[in-house]
């Protein structure tokens, strides 16, 4: 034992599994980066593809969690000038907003925004995996209700 936890009231001592700690990392390593990151996940956790590495972290997320990354997500997309692939978010976030320069806008509004369309139904996150001259690959779909 290179760790030993107090023992309970009936003499039992919790270890701590690896698994556990593997599990944990993956998650953090989510919650820190979102979507974005989750092909150098799957590196870091010697997974085959990406999809194996998205039911590993959707067994434990609870769906609110996800929606949470995802406004993030697309968010963060925004802030950057990188919704090319989104006409429909772009249309949604300038009818919000007023602007097509969404650098301009606070990142917490966007954030409140896409979470409360997501809360409500009116927008749903969904992965798309596909392969590509690489290998499996994953996109991510902000599809409008």
């Amino acid at each position: 034992e290179y760790m030993e936890s107090d023992l309970n009231a009936e003499g039992q001592r919790y270890y701590v599994r690896q698994h556990q700690l593997r599990r944990f990392f993956a998650i953090m390593f989510f919650y820190t980066n979102s979507f974005g990151e989750l092909d150098t996940l799957r590196w870091m956790l010697g997974h085959r593809d990406i999809e194996h590495v998205w039911h590993y972290l959707t067994e434990c997320l609870e769906p609110g969690d996800i929606r949470a990354a995802g406004a993030r997500y697309f968010t963060d997309l925004a802030k950057n000038d990188r919704l090319e692939n989104y006409q429909t978010l772009q249309e949604l976030l300038a009818a919000e907003f007023g602007t097509t320069s969404f650098k301009l806008v606070d990142e917490k509004r966007i954030e409140d925004y896409l979470q409360a369309m997501l809360e409500e139904g009116k927008a749903r996150i969904e992965p798309h995996f596909f392969n590509d001259e690489s290998g499996q690959a994953m996109k991510v779909l902000f599809i409008v209700s």
